[in-house]
């Protein structure tokens, strides 16, 4: 049982002793939660189903639940015996409904005395009058007895089951995570809009959902909003719609096909909605109309014929052919079934202009039907593959990858969308290989410069760079990219970019101009190692909320990880953690699974620094089981280097020396150059505390490098050669970057502490325990300590006066127990700012966390 942990919880309660009615839609899932508890009931199980056919015929129920213990009745007082016996048609006789019931309850507690005793009564409602009065009599009169009863009914039902004094359980649909978990299990899964949609479409209807999971149905309700329903379903809605009169049913259809709430447009154009409203199928208020069940909305359109739900567009379209002509159109599309160029045409254009307003799901489904309206192959297929694309930007990476299945012509759009499907969902060798062709046999330079951006992308993460190297030579060569090519060349090469991200934003060539996503996420990929970070990641956060705004999911989670590395680096860890979670659920929303690897090998690092052991070996694990099999390197080679730094710290430098000396061994797949050279400084400590000095491979510096990238390259040179040249080299200038700055300064300490020169040696040390424990970094603050410790020193206490008047405010409002977004809205700033205010206050208080701040006197 999916999604139902608490309501299986209660019922199994209730199975050892006492009564429940449980309550729920058609296919909610009570017959399943039934017999999930059946299942695993101890003692006797009595069952009975309701039968409509029988449901006239008196104590047919009571029947059907005794047969198996009717050799038990001759155990109960003579008048209760006889009443059973002739209520059950064993004996002839009248009786009466006093001694029946007393019959049943008597029974029941005679089968208790020996096992417990479970009575399940599924669709109560279909159970004839006579013996629900029997039973409920039973079940309000259990007392202590280990006596179970269960009693499921469809709610609204045709017929009332009486439970008064009973208690009761009422079941909702299913939310999104156990919807994605049910379809999972069907062997039918799907991405996260996809998801989303089915259970709004559906009110997390387990059993309408397992119908629209198959691939068919998805692609329908993508298609045109349209829910299959299943029979069961079917039947319980059609029973309250024909019930209505028929010109109220005909004024459900035109909501049912306008669907978008307006009351005006229905009683425009239908009959009277009182009755449907009485008899609870719609909701009215404030000049809206809605279905009371997103599944009644689907069982009046689909009950309706082709012709009546062709003629209900056309009405629809005619009447908002003056006030909304996108709409109009629309209707005129749906009423529509052979092709139709000059609409499709029309549609083409709605799609644009929905997709530059942010409505891509809706572009999807607009250019489908243009696509179905198309009178050639060549258009259908150009309008397909561009559905595709958009419906991929949105998530939807099952309908991007069936439609394109669909598709015989390479087209520009079609070979761009599968190179993206293939590079963010599929092995990253493949994906290399894929684009890389295509962009060499590209027409136009900007459909060569995207493909051959895209094409670097995979290859830098399988570890293939002189391939990526090449490929930023390529596109230098195109027309308008060489600026861009320069960039990317020296990203490649780990050296500064020099340009700030609005200027490689402002310089970016007409066709990715064009381009709403690519303009935002080339000025992150290339200002990953830009000559400002703090200018990135502010750009960053603006390219995420543009991103994410418009409802680019995909893309969203490709730019993410940037984003996250970047504020890794200059100490917001807080941030770059919730960043790494949205995009891992963004990741695996979308169907990106070496994405997922990257988020999760970040967490794991995070994890690392921070000293949770379990997190981080939680995170790399799960990052190398989906980073290995797509060729992703560069995750399974910062999930190999997380789990060294969190063995570094705890001091198993052996192990830790072991897999650090792995991240430079070609033709491993957690080998990555780039990885290798941001865990030098690690792999060399490690390797030195080890001794295994053997395994020191020689270290250059580019002064190109960035500064914290060269305070490594320092820190692995003053470790190799014994050199406090290199030891000062590693903290200077780097103060952006704490986490770099407190490794140098533990570093330095020790070798001071070592040239015996405690005093020198306790201020280096006092500085790396205050930025380690701003970060929360603790296994390395308290390496720290220990450190300063044996300099016979001790850790300083800092001073209110060294905080600035906010930094005072924001830490006395997080003295009183305040969240960072509780701050924010006292004070009129971001919570983001708040964070970096503390990031501030910690270390000049020499404290580790906000729960030491109720030490100080910090009210005004």
């Amino acid at each position: 049982m999916i999604g139902r942990d608490e309501e299986l919880r209660v019922v199994g309660g209730i199975a050892a002793g006492g009564a429940l009615v449980i309550r729920g839609e058609a296919g909610i899932g009570k017959s399943s939660l039934l017999a999930e508890v059946v299942a695993g009931a101890p003692g006797r199980v009595l069952r009975a189903n309701g039968v409509e056919s029988e449901v006239e015929i008196a104590f047919s129920g009571l029947h059907q639940l005794l047969l198996p213990v009717l050799d038990e009745i001759g155990g109960l007082p003579e008048p209760q015996a006889d009443a059973l016996r002739r209520a059950l048609g064993t004996k002839s006789g009248e009786t009466t409904d006093r001694l029946v019931c007393a019959g049943v309850l008597g029974l029941l507690n005679r089968l208790a005395e020996r096992a417990p005793v479970l009575v399940v009564v599924d669709d109560a409602h279909d159970v004839d009058r006579a013996s629900m009065t029997a039973l409920l009599f039973a079940a309000r009169r259990l007392a202590d007895r280990q006596i179970g009863m269960l009693f499921a009914v469809r709610d609204p039902a045709p017929r009332a089951v009486d439970s008064a004094g009973l208690a009761e359980l009422r079941l909702s649909g299913l939310d999104g995570e156990s919807a994605a978990r049910l379809l999972d299990a069907l062997g039918t899964p799907v991405d996260g809009p996809t998801r989303d949609r089915l259970v709004a479409a559906t009110a997390g209807n387990p059993l309408a959902l397992t119908t629209l999971g198959r691939s068919a149905d998805r692609d329908r309700l993508a298609l045109d909003g349209s829910v299959p329903v299943d029979a069961a379903l079917r039947a319980a809605f059609t029973a309250q719609l024909q019930a209505l009169p028929a010109e109220t049913q005909a004024a459900l259809l035109i909501a049912a096909a306008d669907d978008t709430g307006r009351l005006d447009l229905v009683e425009s154009l239908g009959g009277p909605l009182d009755p449907a409203e009485r008899a609870g199928l719609i909701e009215v208020s404030g000049g809206r109309l809605r279905f009371a069940h997103p599944l009644a909305r689907a069982t009046t359109y689909s009950a309706a014929t082709s012709g009546e739900i062709g003629r209900a567009h056309r009405r629809i379209a005619a009447a908002l052919a003056a006030t909304d002509p996108p709409r109009a159109r629309w209707h005129r599309c749906l009423a529509t079934a052979g092709p139709d160029e000059p609409l499709a045409a029309e549609l083409e254009t709605d799609a644009h202009d929905a997709e530059a307003r942010g409505g891509l799901a809706a572009t999807a489904s607009v250019l489908l039907h243009a696509a179905r309206l198309s009178p050639t192959r060549a258009d259908r297929e150009r309008r397909t593959a561009a559905a595709a694309h958009v419906a991929w930007k949105s998530g939807h990476i099952g309908l991007a990858r069936t439609l394109l299945s669909r598709i015989s012509e390479n087209t520009p759009t079609q070979v761009r969308t599968r190179g993206l499907v293939e590079l963010y969902s599929s092995d990253q060798v493949t994906a290399l290989h894929f684009l890389r062709r295509h962009a060499r046999a590209a027409q136009l330079p900007d459909q060569a410069g995207e493909l051959f951006f895209l094409a670097a992308d995979a290859a830098l993460h399988a570890d293939r760079l002189g391939d990526a190297r090449r490929l930023a030579r390529q596109v230098a060569d195109l027309p308008g990219f060489r600026d861009y090519g320069r960039w990317l060349a020296d990203v490649l090469e780990l050296r500064v970019v020099d340009a700030e991200p609005w200027e490689v934003f402002d310089a970016a060539p007409e066709p990715v101009r064009r381009s709403g996503a690519h303009r935002w996420l080339l000025p992150m990929l290339l200002n990953r190692f830009g000559r400002d970070p703090w200018a990135a990641r502010e750009f960053g956060l603006a390219a995420h909320e543009q991103l994410r705004t418009t409802g680019m999911l995909a893309i969203s989670a490709i730019a993410l990880p940037w984003l996250v590395e970047l504020e890794c680096r200059l100490g917001l860890w807080a941030d770059a953690a919730e960043h790494a979670e949205e995009g891992l659920h963004l990741a695996r929303d979308t169907g990106q699974r070496p994405r997922e690897a990257d988020f999760l090998s970040q967490l794991a690092l995070l994890a690392a620094w921070r000293g949770d052991t379990s997190g981080c070996r939680r995170h790399a694990q799960l990052a190398l089981e989906r980073a290995i099999p797509v060729h992703n390197n560069l995750a399974a080679a910062q999930a190999t280097w997380s789990l060294a730094v969190s063995e570094l710290a705890s001091g198993d430098v052996e192990q830790a020396s072991d897999r650090l000396a792995a991240l430079s061994a070609p033709g491993l797949p957690q080998a990555h150059e780039h990885i290798a050279r941001l865990a030098a400084a690690d792999a060399v400590e490690a390797h030195v505390r080890a001794g295994r000095v053997e395994r020191i491979v020689e270290t250059s510096i580019d002064p190109a490098n960035p500064p914290w990238l060269q305070a490594v390259l320092h820190r692995c040179l003053a470790l190799a050669d014994d050199s406090e040249k290199h030891y000062l080299l590693s903290t200077s200038d780097i103060d952006d970057f704490p986490f770099e700055r407190a490794r140098g300064s533990l570093l330095h300490g020790q070798w001071l502490r070592r040239e015996r020169r405690p005093a020198e040696a306790s201020a280096e040390l006092r500085v790396g325990i205050d930025l380690f424990e701003s970060l929360e970094a603790r296994q390395w603050a308290e390496r720290a300590r220990g450190e300063l410790r044996a300099c016979g020193g001790s850790a300083p206490r800092g001073d209110v006066a060294a905080l600035t008047a906010q930094e005072r405010e924001v830490a006395a409002l997080a003295a009183r127990g305040l969240s960072n977004r509780e701050i924010a809205a006292r004070l009129f700033i971001s919570h983001r700012t708040v964070g970096y205010h503390l990031h501030k206050v910690f270390p000049k208080l020499g404290i580790a966390g906000r729960g030491q701040l109720r030490g100080f006197d910090l009210e005004p």
